[in-house]
């Protein structure tokens, strides 16, 4: 699907509010990131930890607890599940694991995530697929592989980036794919 997220049909908050439960809920796979941007709290190391954050990743038990819990709220169910927040998501190899379990749960409409893109290939872009992922926002963090190393501060080979978005999007099905 291509077009923007403003043109999609939300429903005014004013006609649905007080609302008994969330409409969303973020959930972090993982606050790490490979990437160290400087305008970014993940890019330095002591700055999660120094305000009692660990680093890490979510295992993949205690995030079933979590979609687990969601059918205890009223309505038993959010609009969306959103598995990201500080880090970069597809660091935590259960992502897919995750996405199709909280599909597959029915307390989630939809799963949506962010990514820097750097971690996509063409068995992982199949793998969020089939699990189910409804939206991706990939940020991409300039056009060439010198804008990465200067703004990400990483050796990205940005044709292959390029590449494997490519791919995920010639590969999406149900995936709405913002870039």
């Amino acid at each position: 699907m291509i077009g923007t997220l403003r043109t999609q049909t939300r429903t005014p908050l004013t006609q649905v509010i007080p609302h008994p439960a969330p409409f969303m809920m973020r959930v972090d796979p993982g606050n790490l990131c490979n990437f160290k941007c400087q305008y970014c709290p993940t890019a330095f190391p002591d700055l999660l930890t120094g305000v009692g954050r660990p680093k890490g990743l979510m295992s993949y038990d205690l995030f079933t607890k979590i979609v687990s819990d969601i059918g205890g709220l009223p309505g038993g169910k959010l609009k969306k599940l959103y598995l990201y927040k500080d880090g970069e998501p597809l660091v935590n190899k259960r992502l897919p694991d995750m996405i199709a379990y909280a599909k597959a749960s029915g307390r989630v409409d939809e799963v949506w995530t962010t990514t820097n893109g750097s971690l996509l290939k063409p068995e992982t872009n199949r793998k969020l697929v089939e699990a189910g992922l409804d939206t991706v926002r990939i940020s991409i963090q300039g056009v060439n592989t010198q804008a990465y190393k200067d703004v990400a501060k990483v050796d990205v080979d940005y044709d292959a980036l390029r590449a494997n978005v490519a791919d995920l999007f010639a590969h999406r099905k149900q995936l709405r794919v913002y870039v």
